[in-house]
């Protein structure tokens, strides 16, 4: 019996080193990596799940059936009560509330509200594909349920849903700082087969183009989409069917690639006459580079650009907003005095904007030494 005691002490702390340099080499690598990003379910969680994203104030689940989002805040109460975090699984119930006795602050509890994005008719067979992994990793080893237990459990920047319908695609990505999700429509596919349910809101309703539904933190809006094929600008909206909603879409080509976006951001641009905005570019911060042409002789301009003012009849305009469509860069006119258009525009690394387009000026703005310093005719 004692032989076997002092075995049985053994193989633990040999298990325990085990797992100590494991995780170890797990945390110096996460130490390096972006902390945004998608965990995968390697066995760790319900076999409905597919991946986790966690952010500030919400947790993400992407499974089989949709994605299950988890709403919390941290309080610090008085007399914090004993809660227990609701099972995981499309019937849980979707307001939960429990306080971490271990992990949190002393007197912390966290309220949460879960809302589920439930896909309708969707192929019961899927494929899941991280894309971009990092090169940090997670180790699960909770309980004494082997089943349970993961090691080396990747970490990725996006994670597609293959064929959650057929010939759709679903891609989650991370823009700016954001849950960002896609509706990838394969060539000939039917994009009429999407229709989603929500489940566990207070309230939900379709008000300006928006999805808006209420939680017990108030109102979260899903913002109108943004369908396009390439560079063409597909004309959609969602649309309530019952108790359900799905998108109305305007004509496209169904033998290329479109993809259906909820919009990030939606401003005007524009003065008092005709404005037209014909190219726009994205750097890697993600502000936004707009080129076209006006006629507005209040186009909205910044103090210090290269041209304040038209220099008549419609003029190239070229407008930077920053990430979040809240404000102006800088927003200059180009042009002489008869017409000039801008048709696109590109940007480098460096933040330099690149335009080509139109002009019939014969005193439109050239550099000295340039190519052509006059206008051919």
């Amino acid at each position: 019996m004692k032989n076997s005691c002092l075995l049985f002490f053994a193989l633990f702390a040999c298990l325990l080193a085990q797992a100590q340099n494991v995780n170890d080499h797990a945390n110096e690598a996460l130490s390096k990596a972006d902390r945004r990003f998608f965990i995968e379910n390697r066995g760790q969680w319900h076999s409905d799940v597919l991946y986790l994203c966690r952010m500030s104030g919400l947790d993400a689940w992407i499974t089989k059936y949709g994605v299950n989002y988890t709403f919390y805040k941290v309080y610090k109460v008085e007399h914090a009560e004993n809660w227990s975090l609701s099972g995981f699984g499309k019937l849980a119930n979707h307001s939960v509330a429990y306080r971490n006795d271990r992990d949190a602050v002393e007197n912390t509890t966290i309220l949460g509200h879960r809302v589920i994005f439930e896909l309708q008719n969707h192929n019961a067979e899927l494929q899941r594909e991280g894309k971009k992994q990092q090169e940090g990793y997670y180790n699960y080893f909770i309980g004494n349920d082997e089943t349970k237990h993961a090691t080396y459990v990747g970490l990725y920047k996006e994670a597609v849903v293959k064929n959650v319908y057929n010939g759709i695609d679903i891609r989650y990505y991370f823009d700016n700082g954001y849950l960002r999700y896609d509706y990838i429509v394969h060539p000939g596919a039917d994009p009429s087969q999407i229709k989603f349910k929500l489940r566990g809101q207070y309230n939900d309703f379709v008000k300006d183009g928006k999805i808006i539904y209420t939680t017990r933190f108030g109102e979260v809006a899903l913002t109108e989409l943004h369908t396009y094929q390439g560079n063409t600008t597909i004309q959609s909206k969602f649309v309530k069917q019952g108790d359900a909603y799905t998108f109305a879409i305007g004509n496209y080509d169904r033998s290329k690639e479109l993809i259906i976006d909820p919009l990030v951001y939606s401003t005007y641009i524009g003065g008092g006459s005709g404005d037209y905005g014909n190219g726009i570019a994205v750097d890697a911060s993600g502000n936004a580079y707009v080129t076209g042409d006006t006629y507005s002789a209040d186009y909205d301009v910044t103090t210090g650009v290269f041209q304040t003012s038209g220099g008549g009849d419609y003029d190239v305009f070229v407008t930077k907003l920053n990430a979040t469509g809240t404000a102006l860069v800088y927003s200059t006119y180009i042009g002489g005095s008869d017409y000039d258009e801008g048709y696109g525009i590109a940007v480098d690394g460096n933040g330099n904007a690149y335009v080509t387009g139109y002009t019939g000026s014969t005193n439109y703005d050239v550099t000295s030494g340039a190519f052509q310093t006059t206008n051919g005719g």
